[in-house]
C-alpha cells in the first residue's frame, strides 16, 4: 500500500510496517491517547518520523504488520 493508506490504517488502529523495516519492527497508535508508537512501545514524533520518511523510496512498500508472521 501507499503512504497514504499506511497513514489511514494506523488512524484505523492496524499496525504498519514497510520493506525497509525489520520483520520484527512496526507502528501502531496507542488506544489510550492516539500516540504513534513503535513495537517496543516508544512514542514516536509523528511528524519527525514522516518527515524523515518524504522521499519516493517511501511512498509505497507499506502493509499490515502480522505478528504471527514474525
Amino acid at each position: 500500500m501507499n503512504k497514504y493508506e499506511a497513514k489511514q490504517a494506523l488512524n484505523d488502529g492496524k499496525p504498519i510496517t514497510h520493506r525497509f523495516f525489520t520483520p520484527e519492527e512496526y507502528l501502531h497508535r496507542s488506544p489510550s491517547n492516539g500516540q504513534l508508537l513503535d513495537e517496543k512501545g516508544l512514542h514516536l514524533n509523528e511528524e519527525m518520523l514522516w518527515y524523515g520518511r518524504s522521499g519516493a523510496e517511501w511512498d509505497e512498500g507499506w502493509e499490515i504488520y502480522n505478528q504471527e508472521e514474525v
